[in-house]
Protein backbone atom coordinates (compact mmCIF):
# COMPACT_ATOMS: atom_id res chain seq x y z
CA UNK A 1 0.00 0.00 0.00
CA UNK A 2 0.84 3.73 -0.86
CA UNK A 3 -0.14 6.70 0.32
CA UNK A 4 -0.98 9.23 -2.49
CA UNK A 5 0.36 12.60 -0.52
CA UNK A 6 3.45 10.46 0.20
CA UNK A 7 3.96 9.67 -3.25
CA UNK A 8 3.20 13.56 -4.02
CA UNK A 9 5.44 14.99 -1.63
CA UNK A 10 8.16 12.46 -3.04
CA UNK A 11 7.81 13.99 -6.31
CA UNK A 12 8.48 17.61 -4.83
CA UNK A 13 11.12 16.62 -3.07
CA UNK A 14 12.50 15.57 -6.20
CA UNK A 15 12.26 18.34 -8.03
CA UNK A 16 13.52 20.16 -5.37
CA UNK A 17 16.58 18.89 -4.38
CA UNK A 18 17.45 18.77 -8.17
CA UNK A 19 16.79 22.34 -8.60
CA UNK A 20 18.95 22.92 -5.35
CA UNK A 21 22.30 20.23 -6.47
CA UNK A 22 22.04 22.79 -9.85
CA UNK A 23 22.64 25.41 -7.80
CA UNK A 24 25.09 23.75 -5.57
CA UNK A 25 27.61 21.92 -8.02
CA UNK A 26 26.80 24.86 -11.14
CA UNK A 27 26.45 27.93 -10.39
CA UNK A 28 27.26 29.11 -7.03
CA UNK A 29 30.76 28.41 -7.40
CA UNK A 30 30.69 29.86 -10.68
CA UNK A 31 28.72 33.06 -9.53
CA UNK A 32 30.06 36.16 -7.73
CA UNK A 33 28.86 39.32 -6.37
CA UNK A 34 25.24 39.97 -5.57
CA UNK A 35 24.43 37.55 -8.30
CA UNK A 36 26.26 34.64 -5.89
CA UNK A 37 24.33 35.99 -2.84
CA UNK A 38 20.96 35.89 -4.62
CA UNK A 39 21.67 32.05 -5.59
CA UNK A 40 22.43 31.65 -2.54
CA UNK A 41 19.19 32.45 -0.69
CA UNK A 42 17.08 31.36 -3.56
CA UNK A 43 19.17 27.66 -2.31
CA UNK A 44 18.48 28.28 1.31
CA UNK A 45 14.86 28.72 0.23
CA UNK A 46 14.47 26.21 -1.58
CA UNK A 47 16.61 24.08 1.33
CA UNK A 48 13.79 25.01 3.35
CA UNK A 49 11.31 23.75 0.90
CA UNK A 50 12.97 20.46 1.17
CA UNK A 51 12.70 20.21 4.73
CA UNK A 52 8.98 21.31 5.45
CA UNK A 53 8.39 18.76 2.79
CA UNK A 54 10.66 15.95 4.92
CA UNK A 55 8.16 16.86 7.58
CA UNK A 56 5.23 16.24 5.74
CA UNK A 57 6.31 12.71 4.42
CA UNK A 58 6.75 11.77 8.49
CA UNK A 59 3.57 13.27 9.40
CA UNK A 60 2.11 11.69 6.44
CA UNK A 61 4.24 8.31 7.60
CA UNK A 62 2.68 8.38 11.12
CA UNK A 63 -0.60 8.62 9.35
CA UNK A 64 -0.08 5.08 7.77
CA UNK A 65 -1.29 1.78 8.54
CA UNK A 66 1.48 -0.23 11.43
CA UNK A 67 1.69 -2.93 8.82
CA UNK A 68 2.65 -0.47 5.89
CA UNK A 69 4.94 1.87 7.17
CA UNK A 70 8.24 -0.16 6.61
CA UNK A 71 8.66 0.07 3.17
CA UNK A 72 7.21 3.70 3.84
CA UNK A 73 10.15 4.55 6.39
CA UNK A 74 13.16 2.61 4.44
CA UNK A 75 12.11 5.82 1.50
CA UNK A 76 12.04 8.84 3.95
CA UNK A 77 15.17 7.52 5.59
CA UNK A 78 16.75 7.77 1.96
CA UNK A 79 15.75 11.40 1.29
CA UNK A 80 16.57 12.22 5.12
CA UNK A 81 20.37 11.03 4.26
CA UNK A 82 20.07 12.63 0.84
CA UNK A 83 18.97 16.03 2.15
CA UNK A 84 21.86 16.10 4.98
CA UNK A 85 23.83 15.89 1.94
CA UNK A 86 22.47 18.86 0.52
CA UNK A 87 22.52 20.55 3.30
CA UNK A 88 26.31 20.26 3.57
CA UNK A 89 27.08 20.70 0.55
CA UNK A 90 25.53 23.68 0.66
CA UNK A 91 27.02 25.23 3.67
CA UNK A 92 30.63 24.15 2.00
CA UNK A 93 30.10 26.11 -1.26
CA UNK A 94 28.72 28.89 0.83
CA UNK A 95 32.03 28.88 2.77
CA UNK A 96 34.56 27.45 0.53
CA UNK A 97 33.49 30.61 -1.60
CA UNK A 98 33.42 33.20 1.16
CA UNK A 99 36.96 32.55 2.61
CA UNK A 100 40.15 34.17 2.39
CA UNK A 101 41.92 31.37 0.74
CA UNK A 102 44.08 32.16 -2.51
CA UNK A 103 42.59 29.42 -4.43
CA UNK A 104 39.02 30.32 -3.82
CA UNK A 105 39.46 33.68 -4.34
CA UNK A 106 41.30 33.33 -8.08
CA UNK A 107 38.58 30.62 -8.74
CA UNK A 108 35.94 33.63 -7.58
CA UNK A 109 37.86 36.55 -9.34
CA UNK A 110 38.45 34.40 -12.80
CA UNK A 111 34.45 33.44 -12.17
CA UNK A 112 33.00 36.55 -12.35
CA UNK A 113 35.14 38.23 -15.56
CA UNK A 114 33.79 35.33 -17.47
CA UNK A 115 30.34 36.39 -16.00
CA UNK A 116 31.11 39.86 -16.64
CA UNK A 117 32.44 39.07 -20.12
CA UNK A 118 29.26 37.14 -20.71
CA UNK A 119 26.49 39.52 -19.51
CA UNK A 120 23.34 37.17 -20.51
CA UNK A 121 24.82 34.32 -18.03
CA UNK A 122 23.10 35.62 -14.83
CA UNK A 123 19.72 36.41 -17.01
CA UNK A 124 19.91 32.83 -18.18
CA UNK A 125 20.43 31.81 -14.70
CA UNK A 126 17.72 33.84 -13.11
CA UNK A 127 15.20 32.60 -16.16
CA UNK A 128 15.83 29.15 -15.40
CA UNK A 129 15.62 29.94 -11.46
CA UNK A 130 12.23 31.27 -12.12
CA UNK A 131 11.17 28.12 -14.55
CA UNK A 132 12.30 25.65 -12.20
CA UNK A 133 9.66 27.87 -9.19
CA UNK A 134 6.97 27.58 -11.75
CA UNK A 135 7.52 24.22 -13.11
CA UNK A 136 7.17 23.13 -9.09
CA UNK A 137 4.82 25.10 -8.38
CA UNK A 138 2.33 23.62 -11.37
CA UNK A 139 3.93 20.46 -10.25
CA UNK A 140 2.39 20.92 -6.86
CA UNK A 141 -0.88 22.73 -8.18
CA UNK A 142 -1.49 19.46 -10.64
CA UNK A 143 -0.49 16.73 -7.80
CA UNK A 144 -3.56 18.64 -5.53
CA UNK A 145 -5.97 18.85 -8.83
CA UNK A 146 -5.15 15.14 -8.93
CA UNK A 147 -5.33 14.72 -5.16
CA UNK A 148 -8.77 16.39 -5.03
CA UNK A 149 -10.28 14.62 -8.02
CA UNK A 150 -9.17 11.53 -6.48
CA UNK A 151 -10.69 12.50 -3.41
CA UNK A 152 -14.11 13.54 -4.90
CA UNK A 153 -14.43 9.46 -6.68
CA UNK A 154 -13.70 8.17 -3.27
CA UNK A 155 -16.29 10.19 -2.28
CA UNK A 156 -18.47 9.13 -4.89
CA UNK A 157 -18.08 5.84 -4.21
CA UNK A 158 -18.75 6.45 -0.53
CA UNK A 159 -21.67 7.78 -1.16
CA UNK A 160 -22.88 5.07 -3.76
CA UNK A 161 -22.20 2.60 -0.97
CA UNK A 162 -24.23 4.25 1.14
CA UNK A 163 -26.96 4.66 -1.37
CA UNK A 164 -26.94 0.75 -2.02
CA UNK A 165 -27.05 0.41 1.96
CA UNK A 166 -29.63 2.75 2.53
CA UNK A 167 -31.50 0.85 -0.45
CA UNK A 168 -31.35 -2.54 1.53
CA UNK A 169 -32.15 -1.37 4.69
CA UNK A 170 -35.34 0.13 2.79
CA UNK A 171 -35.96 -3.22 1.59
CA UNK A 172 -35.45 -5.07 4.98
CA UNK A 173 -38.19 -2.54 6.35
CA UNK A 174 -40.40 -3.31 3.57
CA UNK A 175 -39.71 -7.05 4.75
CA UNK A 176 -40.71 -6.37 8.23
CA UNK A 177 -43.47 -4.34 7.75
CA UNK A 178 -44.87 -7.06 5.67
CA UNK A 179 -43.69 -9.84 8.41
CA UNK A 180 -45.83 -7.68 11.01
CA UNK A 181 -48.83 -7.50 8.50
CA UNK A 182 -48.66 -11.61 8.07
CA UNK A 183 -48.45 -12.33 12.05
CA UNK A 184 -51.39 -9.42 12.64
CA UNK A 185 -53.18 -11.57 9.86
CA UNK A 186 -52.35 -14.59 11.58
CA UNK A 187 -53.21 -13.49 15.25
CA UNK A 188 -56.73 -12.25 14.00
CA UNK A 189 -57.03 -15.74 12.41
CA UNK A 190 -56.01 -17.86 15.50
CA UNK A 191 -58.59 -15.25 17.43
CA UNK A 192 -61.49 -16.19 15.16
CA UNK A 193 -60.79 -19.61 15.29
CA UNK A 194 -60.92 -19.48 18.95
CA UNK A 195 -64.00 -18.03 19.13
CA UNK A 196 -65.38 -20.16 16.99
CA UNK A 197 -64.31 -23.11 19.43
CA UNK A 198 -65.54 -21.52 22.03
CA UNK A 199 -68.81 -21.30 20.27
CA UNK A 200 -69.05 -24.73 18.82
CA UNK A 201 -68.03 -25.64 22.97
CA UNK A 202 -71.13 -23.63 23.85
CA UNK A 203 -73.35 -24.93 21.32
CA UNK A 204 -72.99 -28.72 22.06
CA UNK A 205 -73.06 -27.74 25.71
CA UNK A 206 -76.77 -26.16 24.63
CA UNK A 207 -77.50 -29.55 22.80
CA UNK A 208 -76.21 -31.85 25.41
CA UNK A 209 -78.26 -29.61 27.63
CA UNK A 210 -81.68 -30.40 25.50
CA UNK A 211 -80.70 -33.85 24.73
CA UNK A 212 -80.89 -34.94 28.79
CA UNK A 213 -84.09 -32.49 29.13
CA UNK A 214 -85.73 -34.70 26.53
CA UNK A 215 -84.69 -37.88 27.72
CA UNK A 216 -86.09 -36.99 31.57
CA UNK A 217 -89.38 -35.59 29.93
CA UNK A 218 -89.42 -38.63 27.88
CA UNK A 219 -88.58 -41.28 31.43
CA UNK A 220 -91.03 -39.04 33.20
CA UNK A 221 -93.68 -39.60 31.01
CA UNK A 222 -93.13 -42.86 30.33
CA UNK A 223 -92.95 -43.97 33.61
CA UNK A 224 -94.49 -41.49 36.32
CA UNK A 225 -98.01 -40.80 33.74
CA UNK A 226 -98.63 -44.21 34.80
Amino acid sequence: MSSELFEQFEYEFGNISAALARKINSQIPNYSGEQRKATIRAAERELEEAEETIAHMQRELQAQPSNYRGPLSNRLRSYQGELSKLQRDLKSVTLGGDGGGGASARDQLLSGSALDNDPEAGQRSRILDAHDTMHRTGQRIENSHRVAAESEQIGREILGDLGQQRETLLRARDRLDDTDENLSRGNRILKGMARRAVTNKLVLVAIIIVLLALIGITAYMRFFRK
